[in-house]
């Protein structure tokens, strides 16, 4: 009975420890993946906003006048 009741412990914790694990790996998925976004999406910003500062620069004479 006893090795049964110890047996039946050891299989939960195994199960939550792998569980545990499963999760991390998730989070830390997921976190790289939202990382990834934020930074390009913040380097975009940054790059339109160059984009801007330049075309707002230029010579009368290089600027397209429709």
């Amino acid at each position: 009975m006893a090795n049964q009741v110890l047996n039946s412990i050891s299989r939960d914790e195994e199960e939550r420890a792998r569980i545990m694990r499963d999760e991390k790996i998730l989070l830390d998925y997921y976190s790289g993946i939202n990382y990834a976004k934020r930074t390009g999406f913040e380097e975009g910003l940054e790059q339109g906003n160059n984009h801007r500062a330049r075309a707002s620069y230029q010579s009368p004479a290089k600027r397209k006048i429709a």
